[in-house]
């Protein structure tokens, strides 16, 4: 046992039961998230819009079920808390896995590396997927200007060399939604 085994012997089998697995949860979902957004990612470089609509429902669904064991969580926390008299925001993995039993601070100190390692490797993901996303809107921004710029106006250029402009315009798309 760590740090104080008193508050340690008050941790029964069940709650450290339950905080492992939902753990395991969380980690299993962040995991299946770095993949859709590894999906995303492959859908947005290749245009393979039907796949990024996919993407993003899945990853939709994935963070909702991260919000539902997050709810949970925060229970679970706030139960601990109160039995090691401390806040729950003081109470983190780091804190938890050095007030219980060794066997638990091994699978507690675990998950705590498994998930940092997972947040910061979606965040750069998601990071990069913001990036070609704008870069996407960015060239067909571009394109479309250029394509409202060639029909705004007709250019010819005659025998003399003359620029001469026929005031032909039109859209290319409709104003209308």
């Amino acid at each position: 046992m760590h740090e104080n085994h008193l508050y340690a012997r008050a941790i029964d089998m069940d709650m450290m039961t339950n905080i492992l697995n939902l753990l395991e949860a969380e980690t299993d979902i962040y995991r299946s998230l770095l993949g859709v957004l590894n999906r995303e990612r492959d859908a947005v470089v290749d245009s393979r819009f039907d796949e990024l609509n996919e993407a993003s429902k899945e990853k939709e669904n994935l963070l909702l079920q991260i919000r539902i064991l997050e709810e949970q969580r925060i229970q679970i926390t706030e139960k601990l808390a109160g039995m090691f008299e401390c806040s729950t925001r003081d109470l983190t993995l780091s804190r938890l896995s050095a007030l219980v039993e060794k066997e638990y601070a091994v699978q507690l100190d675990k998950y705590r590396t498994n998930m940092s390692v997972l947040i910061r490797d979606i965040e750069n993901l998601n990071n990069q997927n913001r990036e070609l996303v704008s870069h996407s809107l960015n060239l067909v921004n571009g394109s479309i200007s250029i394509l409202e710029r060639l029909m705004a106006s007709e250019r010819v250029y005659h025998n003399t060399g003359q620029l001469q402009s026929r005031n032909y315009s039109g859209r290319v798309f409709s104003g209308e939604v």
